[in-house]
């Protein structure tokens, strides 16, 4: 009977600890304005290709002309590769232009959308489950 009533509690101990999971790392509206999409153009500087999400740096030039460095968070490399987007198309020099959305802090970190390169192909970068749990939440 204790045996039983044990393993009962399991499901619903692994659901409460994984939905507290998921809504700390994907707090978007919480980080991002989402309400707005600002495109960023700028010359790669370095591309992390790991989990939990692809990072791009990007020197942008500002109105003043001042270069500042934005971190671009863009989706799972899994799923970067999944899509048929080619890790290769990433290189330091590149000039890209990606739609993001900016942090609410103020920082120079972003989350990217939709990524363009300079002969004008474009690709979605972001996560797709994103989506799912931002505009349903």
């Amino acid at each position: 009977m204790q045996t039983r009533l044990a393993l009962s509690m399991i499901p619903p101990a692994l659901l409460a600890l994984l939905a507290g999971a998921l809504d700390a790392h994907h707090s978007v509206r919480a980080s991002y304005e989402t309400t707005r999409q600002v495109p960023l153009t700028g010359t790669i500087v370095e591309v992390r290709w790991v989990n939990p999400h692809v990072e791009i740096d990007l020197a942008v030039s500002g109105a003043d002309g001042e270069t500042v460095t934005w971190t671009v968070e863009g989706a799972p490399p899994n799923s970067l590769t999944r899509s048929g987007f080619d890790r290769r198309l990433l290189q330091p020099g590149d000039t890209v232009t990606i739609d993001v959305w900016l942090a609410l802090d103020g920082s120079t970190r972003a989350s990217g959308r939709m990524l363009a390169l300079a002969d004008g192909r474009r690709f979605d970068i972001h996560d797709r489950w994103m989506d799912v749990y931002i505009f349903q939440n």
